[in-house]
């Protein structure tokens, strides 16, 4: 029996972002995604003869494959727009859409830098291209209206820093602003911090000005070079 909730291989389906729509990359033929948690031993006086375990950091990645085209339509990019510098160096956000049998979606989206883009032929055959990507940052899941949820407008995004502050502010990469928005997480190079909304943060805090669009750092933990900051939010 087929379970309408399933999905189908041909029914995933890897994009990337461009400017403000997605495009799925290559004639794509098969993709996958991949989380991976980092466990660590975590021992106390009272654990006894076995270990016991945590979770220390979490990391995922993800891959697409298919033919090779050369170029760009409504329908997909081609590998040789990934291969231009200021995409094949650059955080660029990617997703991964699930489609079931009733036609509801879940999305995983986050930013990824590209790994690996081998491309390969036969003479007796078509060219086959393939892209590795791996995460930076944390990754979100949605769904679609269709799936009978509400809606709340979630999105997210993320900043780069300037080394020696503990604030930012402002538009983010993609020009998107905090003012007026919920925060509902915060991740600072992958390690997540808890939002407070008054007060002063300290070690793993993060305090939310709204009304100014800023998030504040403990002032003691200045930013390193290279820093970037993601914040999930809902209007």
């Amino acid at each position: 029996m087929t379970d309408s909730k399933a999905v189908q291989g041909r029914n995933m389906i890897a994009s990337i972002k461009v400017g403000a729509s997605w495009f799925p990359v290559f004639c794509s033929k098969s993709c996958s995604f991949d989380f991976t948690n980092e466990i660590i031993l975590r021992t106390g006086v009272n654990d006894g003869l076995f270990p016991k375990r945590r979770v220390r950091r979490s990391d995922w990645s993800g891959s697409a494959a298919g033919v090779l085209v050369t170029d760009n339509t409504s329908n997909r990019y081609s590998p040789f727009y990934l291969l231009q510098d200021g995409v094949r160096r650059a955080e660029r956000e990617w997703q991964f859409e699930f489609t079931n049998e009733d036609g509801d979606v879940k999305t995983i989206e986050g930013f990824a830098l590209i790994e690996n883009l081998p491309i390969s032929g036969d003479v007796s055959g078509w060219v086959q291209a393939s892209v590795n990507i791996v995460g930076t940052g944390a990754f979100t899941i949605d769904a679609s209206p269709s799936s009978g949820g509400v809606d709340e407008n979630v999105d997210s995004d993320y900043w780069t820093t300037t080394a020696g502050t503990y604030e930012i502010s402002g538009a983010s990469v993609n020009s998107k602003t905090l003012t007026g928005k919920t925060v509902l997480a915060i991740a600072r190079e992958g390690t997540v911090y808890d939002p407070i909304f008054s007060g002063t943060a300290t070690n793993r805090e993060a305090r939310v000005n709204s009304g100014a669009g800023t998030i504040t750092f403990d002032s003691n933990i200045p930013f390193n070079p290279g820093e970037t900051v993601w914040v999930m939010w809902k209007d």
